[in-house]
């Protein structure tokens, strides 16, 4: 007999469409390095990916990284490339700078409240979103990547949270 859970996780299970489905079935066909055109996913499902059913494409994509570990990026007005292996282990850097761009933005963003108006419940906001902010600019910095890719060198592995931490404590 199933429990509660059990039986709400079964009834909740996210089953993709059948658009989703037509399209990571070709693209999963995809070798590394193929393009596969908009217009062809297009055709596959008669209707416009580009222009209001992109979300089918995301969909497509999540759940072939999710369940094939296979992954594409965007060929700018062409279509979408499925990844390489070497392509996918670094594509870490270019997600990198926007994290960047987009803390450093809204640090200003935030710094422009004038917090002489806000409650002491605002101000923790305020705050404590500005230090996660200068904690995620410090960590995404050239020079702060370098360091920690210098002791990945030294012992390639996947380094835990607090052993990078570590690098940067006087």
């Amino acid at each position: 007999m199933q429990t509660t859970s059990e039986t709400n996780a079964s009834q909740h299970r996210f089953v993709p469409s059948v658009d989703t489905q037509a399209i990571a079935k070709r693209l999963e066909k995809a070798e590394p390095g193929e393009v596969v055109t908009y217009d062809e996913l297009s055709d596959i499902i008669k209707h416009n990916v580009q222009n209001g059913h992109r979300h089918i494409l995301y969909s497509a994509m999540n759940l072939l990284q999710r369940e094939k570990r296979m992954v594409f990026g965007v060929v700018t007005k062409v279509g979408l490339q499925r990844m390489p292996d070497a392509d996918i282990a670094t594509s870490w850097k270019h997600d990198l700078d926007i994290i960047r761009r987009r803390t450093t933005r809204s640090s200003r963003r935030v710094s422009c409240a004038d917090f002489d108006n806000l409650t002491h419940i605002q101000k923790r906001e305020a705050f404590t979103g500005l230090s996660v902010m200068g904690a995620l600019r410090m960590f995404t910095k050239k020079d702060a990547v370098k360091k920690i890719e210098g002791a990945v060198d030294k012992e390639p592995k996947r380094m835990d949270y607090r052993e990078s931490l570590q690098l940067f404590q006087k």
